[in-house]
């Protein structure tokens, strides 16, 4: 099994926020049917509609749900961008 990572992003009442996560996969076909899975259940068993821009609308079209940068990682590679992202200084 490979891993591989992706950043989740909401916009939810004009705040934006971005989520890293990996998931686990045979391939990165495997990985995008994860991510997307991911996504469109992001808010468990909420409607949601997926547009032609592939972005998940929850609650009416106020929550905005969609995924991107989808590649290959390492959990070494992960953690290291984990800890880059956090260090302050």
């Amino acid at each position: 099994m490979k891993l591989f990572y992706f950043a989740l992003h909401e916009r939810n009442d004009g705040q934006e926020y971005t989520y890293d996560h990996v998931v686990r996969a045979e391939n990165i076909a495997i990985a995008l049917k994860k991510a997307d899975a991911y996504a469109r259940n992001f808010y468990d068993d909420a409607d949601v509609e997926k547009d032609e821009t592939e972005v998940y609308w929850f609650f009416g079209s106020s929550i905005a749900v969609e995924f991107d940068d989808l590649h290959e990682t390492t959990k070494k590679d992960f953690l290291k961008r984990m800890y880059n992202q956090a260090l302050i200084g």
